[in-house]
């Protein structure tokens, strides 16, 4: 099935049709047809129908520097060290000129989310198509016609996020789903999980009310993309790349209070005082608040969520009216101590264990005993669960103020630390790289830490990332790597 006008511009994010489209499109079919005839019985034709989408929309992009993909090597550059992710071989590159690199790494992410697992970066296969497209682009790199409509109207849209909140919530939300590097299936996925956990509101919200809910609501508390980022830190580093740096500094103030009940302490003609049940107060107009001045306040409160963009708290998503009756001190006492209360923070812990971050026991017994004589914890519910546990390993999450331990089971095998006697090496060439992307597995806090202190070396010997990397590139890469596949819980 041939790809077709509509379908390619669905990638451009102001979606207008420019003179180019016809030139693209068939670009795009003509790759697509080379990749069919020389790789058609080792990939999905659905694979491959991407691949020529994606690989299209990225050499439209560097033909007319539009930005897309400047942005994005910006942002390696900053967050990783290098200009691509998991690729590392081109001796010269430059963000507006065809790169094998480039070529591989986004044949490489769109293999990753239609197979949601890892695909290895040194596969002969994924190295053959590569190229085979990179050719492909080479050839007809200087011969391409530059679409100055496309950097134009991107331009164009994208700078109306300087009008105000709604207009800028809006250039994020079609961001999201004409991005070629950030747009994907997993937008519809989690569209759809949230449907399922809502359906408890389902009489008191509309499906429309729903969506409108989940798809604002994702805009600013949810990561996104390949560095799996915030969809405004998407948009900034676009804005910057296009040299709109004005509007792009009033994204970067962005704040997005967590999503919270309120309670009204004083109202005025203009707007009302809201008090957070974690403590913080924050002045709204009656225009945020999408319901009548005379409507609001019948009641004492409400529940929602409030995003600082401009010199002024907006609401996102919708807003809930709640009546109280005075009970808001018990839901703030649900969040906030007593005056006095101390809690068990990382000092506390460190002070226990010698300064050890992490500890390693051979069953949950073992671990029991420790906290209970040594760190003279009080029991718990969660006691029989650490019992059924093997090998599990106390991990102290320094940067937390508050609920810094991780007590996480068979994962200390994989951990090449000299304080572990039950380090495992062949066990850990066969399942350390399973902790980048399994949530499930250990805290993201706790890979991190893994990662940055040369834990899990027997991942170099994964086929997962490029052979003979130095070790800074390979972290850098093991960090990528866990940002792309955990997302939402990096």
């Amino acid at each position: 099935m041939k790809i077709t006008t509509i379908e390619y511009r669905a990638g451009h994010i102001s979606n207008k049709p420019c003179k180019t489209d016809l030139y693209y499109t068939r670009f795009a079919n003509q790759l697509l047809y080379i990749l069919n005839g020389m790789y058609g019985r080792k990939f999905e034709h659905d694979e491959l129908r991407n691949i020529a989408r994606k690989l299209t929309w990225y050499f439209e992009d560097i033909v007319a520097d539009s930005g897309i993909w400047r942005s994005f090597s910006n942002l390696c550059r900053k967050m990783l060290g290098y200009n691509v992710p998991m690729y590392h071989d081109d001796e010269e590159y430059y963000d507006d000129e065809p790169s094998l690199d480039a070529v591989r790494f986004i044949i490489w992410d769109v293999y990753a989310e239609v197979n949601d697992c890892f695909p290895f970066s040194m596969s002969s296969d994924l190295k053959a198509v590569a190229d085979a497209a990179y050719s492909f682009l080479d050839l007809h790199f200087e011969d391409a016609p530059i679409n100055e409509e496309l950097a134009k109207y991107n331009d164009e849209y994208i700078s109306t996020a300087i009008q105000g909140f709604l207009p800028m919530r809006e250039v994020l939300i079609m961001l999201t789903q004409s991005h070629y590097l950030v747009a994907g299936s997993w937008f519809f996925e989690y569209m759809n999980d949230g449907r399922q956990s809502m359906k408890k509101w389902a009489d008191r919200m509309s499906p429309g009310m729903i969506d409108h809910y989940l798809t604002t609501k994702f805009m600013f508390y949810s990561n996104c993309g390949p560095l799996a980022i915030k969809p405004y830190e998407w948009l900034e580093a676009l804005l910057r790349a296009r040299g709109m740096d004005n509007v792009a500094d009033d994204i970067a103030q962005i704040d997005a209070m967590k999503e919270c009940r309120y309670l009204t302490k004083q109202r005025n003609d203009k707007g009302v005082t809201l008090e957070s049940e974690f403590g913080k107060t924050i002045d709204v107009s009656y225009e945020e608040l999408n319901i009548t001045k005379e409507e609001f306040d019948k009641y004492d409160g409400c529940a929602g969520s409030f995003i600082w963009y401009q010199g002024e708290w907006h609401l996102n998503g919708v807003l809930m009216p709640i009546d109280y009756q005075e009970g808001f001190e018990k839901v703030m006492a649900e969040n906030i101590p007593a005056e006095g209360t101390k809690f068990a923070d990382a000092d506390y812990y460190l002070q226990r264990t010698d300064g050890k971050q992490l500890l390693f026991f051979k069953d949950g017994k073992a671990m029991l005993d420790f906290m209970h004589n040594t760190l003279k914890l009080p029991g718990s519910t969660q006691e029989d669960t650490i019992l059924a546990m093997d090998h599990p390993c106390f991990f102290i999450d320094t940067k937390a103020k508050k609920d810094c331990v991780y007590i996480v089971p068979e994962t200390e095998l994989s951990i090449a630390s000299h304080d572990n006697p039950y380090y495992d090496k062949k066990y850990a060439e066969q399942n350390a790289a399973d902790l980048l992307h399994d949530k499930n597995a250990c805290s993201t806090e706790l890979l991190c830490y893994l990662i940055d202190n040369d834990l899990l070396p027997d991942v170099a010997y994964s086929g997962i990332f490029c052979s003979n990397l130095p070790a800074p590139v390979l972290r850098s890469d093991m960090h990528f790597m866990a940002r792309t596949m955990r997302r939402h819980k990096y």
